[in-house]
């Protein structure tokens, strides 16, 4: 039951952020698979968390027929570099923190 309602919560939580629209596939074009991947972790007082991620199967994917181009936005290693530098030389607070 706890992979059950784990999994509910990804669902609402894809469905609230918008990141899908139910459509029909279009005629002639392959669908992407997906597949959960269920993992435990555990809270600051040891309890379990169960989570439940949907990940798209995109190593079926083909260039050019399923993609062309291809973004992810992630910074630099040398510019987290720099930034944490400039930060420690000026006495800057660094904070950190996880958009969801």
């Amino acid at each position: 039951m706890k992979w059950y309602d784990a999994t509910n919560v990804e669902m609402d939580s894809l469905k609230n952020l918008k990141v899908y629209t139910p459509t029909e596939p279009p005629q002639n074009k392959k669908v992407i698979g997906s597949r959960w991947i269920y993992k435990i972790k555990k809270k600051p007082n040891g309890e379990s968390l169960y989570k439940a991620r949907l990940v798209a199967q995109g190593f079926a994917q083909r260039y050019p027929e399923d993609y062309t181009n291809t973004y992810s936005p992630t910074v630099r290693t040398e510019s987290v570099k720099i930034a944490l530098t400039t930060a420690t030389i000026l006495s800057l607070e660094v904070l950190q923190f996880d958009v969801e």
